[in-house]
């Protein structure tokens, strides 16, 4: 006999196990339910603000440069080279991608940030 499907949240149906759920179960339910309302928003903010995203490239600069300044030693300058040119060829590759270019962008500002600051 089968037991009837019971529905918890919104839109999370669990079958078979009669409404008795471990603590992990209540938590992991809980859990996803969360990471899928926070994706949701993510995405609504993204389409409001996307002609604003280039606000956003002078605080990446400077996360690089921070990055750079809070290493205990000094790097060398070909590090900077090394990590912006497979960065940049990513970033180039990704261009037609609508999720992943604005990312690969990000990450590119924040390494840009990092070469300016070591040379």
């Amino acid at each position: 006999m089968t037991a009837p499907a019971i529905r918890v949240g919104d839109g999370v149906t669990i079958a078979g196990d009669r409404g008795h759920r471990s603590a992990a179960g209540r938590w992991t339910a809980g859990l996803c339910e969360a990471v899928a309302v926070g994706i949701l928003w993510i995405r609504h903010a993204y389409t409001a603000d996307s002609d604003r995203l280039f606000l956003w490239i002078p605080v990446l600069l400077g996360g690089g440069v921070a990055a750079y300044f809070g290493l205990p030693f000094e790097p060398p300058v070909w590090s900077a080279v090394a990590l912006l040119l497979p960065v940049a060829w990513g970033a180039w590759r990704l261009r037609q991608k609508p999720v992943l270019a604005p990312i690969s962008v990000m990450i590119l500002c924040v390494v840009t940030g990092f070469g300016a600051a070591v040379l």
